[in-house]
């Protein structure tokens, strides 16, 4: 029966209207589309962790190959990965459509996710480690959470940079989102 995983769709598209980031969807992507780094502070349950990947996938003109949020708990990784899956789900309404290759999540002690994956959810530690041990950076790493900011944040943060000013890669977005950061500590 088709009609409840309807429901559940429209639902899930009725929530995501009403959001308090959606009024500023355009805003948000044109700041990320016209810098290479951006901070973006919004409260808490403006639902930024599971928009802003989604609005960066939809930036015209801008086509990233890969988007990596950090999340600093295991937990938020993998509720933002089911968030986003279902969501992306509900909008595309493609019984068809791969998740796993589009949406993916690591944590330390779990991988649901390919190579292709259009967007990741990574712990910060293991964010870390993939850049170590790949020297790949991805086309847009959104550090979330960055309030929580802790030593595997901070090597994060320095390894972007350095790999930012090394290749001068153009394209390469930096985001970083809080809701409680001082904006002025990081200028």
């Amino acid at each position: 029966n088709i009609l409840p995983e309807l429901l559940l769709s429209i639902s899930i598209l009725e929530t995501i209207n009403n959001l308090p980031i959606t009024n500023h969807k355009k805003d948000i992507q044109n700041a990320i589309r016209n810098n290479i780094i951006t901070i973006i502070k919004a409260e808490t349950w403006s639902w930024k962790t599971t928009q802003i990947p989604k609005y960066i996938s939809e930036i015209p003109s801008y086509t990233p190959i890969n988007i990596d949020v950090t999340q600093p708990r295991v937990i938020a990784a993998i509720w933002a990965w089911n968030r986003i899956s279902q969501e992306k789900l509900a909008e595309t309404w493609d019984p068809i459509y791969s998740l796993w290759k589009r949406i993916g999540y690591r944590t330390g002690r779990e991988v649901n996710s390919s190579y292709d994956s259009q967007i990741s959810i990574n712990t910060d530690g293991l964010q870390l480690m993939r850049q170590f041990v790949s020297g790949k950076i991805p086309d847009v790493l959104m550090v979330d959470e960055i309030h929580w900011y802790s030593t595997p944040t901070e090597f994060l943060i320095a390894s972007i940079r350095r790999q930012m000013l090394r290749t001068r890669k153009k394209t390469m977005k930096l985001i970083l989102t809080s809701a409680t950061l001082d904006e002025q500590i990081l200028q």
